[in-house]
């Protein structure tokens, strides 16, 4: 039986544990909202809360290896953005996640801490891309720098001027993302 590859993402979106929950099985889970790859074929999930706290934000990129065993996919890392993106409501937070390569944003992003374009080298350790996030209840995006010790660095914050953002999706041919 052949999946595609939205089949795959769906399986994989849905299977997924936060580290804490390792060893329970019954663990209610993340909310997961959205799922990028990024350059070297690993593959993140976008979680805007703990299904076991549904009345608390907590907007978290979680790290998976899909190949990693049957059954759920425990997070290898995680990065929590919660304090780093504006408070909303519970079940308002994240809705996709999408990675861009540093290639397709050096010199064309705004970088918030710099003031200037965006130069991958000011964020040592941070691989070779960015993490773009659409947050549902202000309808903006955020283009994250995650490093590998688990902290996220904020690098820019792009106002669409759309009520809500459901989805974000990189076109590698026309090097643009696109939001929905």
């Amino acid at each position: 039986h052949v999946r595609s590859r939205r089949q795959r993402q769906m399986c994989i979106r849905d299977s997924v544990r936060f580290q804490k929950d390792a060893s329970d099985p019954g663990a209610a889970g993340p909310d997961t909202e959205g799922i990028t790859v990024d350059g070297d074929g690993a593959v993140y999930v976008a979680s805007e809360r703990d299904n076991s706290a549904k009345g608390v934000n907590q907007n978290t990129l979680l790290k998976v290896d899909p190949e990693a065993s049957a059954g759920d996919l425990v997070a290898e890392q995680e990065w929590d953005l919660t304090a780093l993106l504006p408070a909303v409501g519970a079940n308002l937070g994240m809705e996709a996640v999408q990675w861009v390569p540093d290639s397709a944003l050096e010199g064309a992003l705004f970088d918030v801490n710099s003031g200037s374009a965006y130069d991958p080298a000011d964020y040592a350790g941070h691989g070779d891309g960015l993490f773009f996030v659409a947050v549902e209840d202000n309808g903006h995006v955020y283009a994250f720098a995650l490093g590998a010790d688990g902290q996220a660095t904020l690098v820019s914050e792009i106002a669409p001027g759309l009520a809500g953002v459901m989805a974000l999706d990189y076109d590698s041919v026309l090097l643009s993302l696109i939001h929905i």
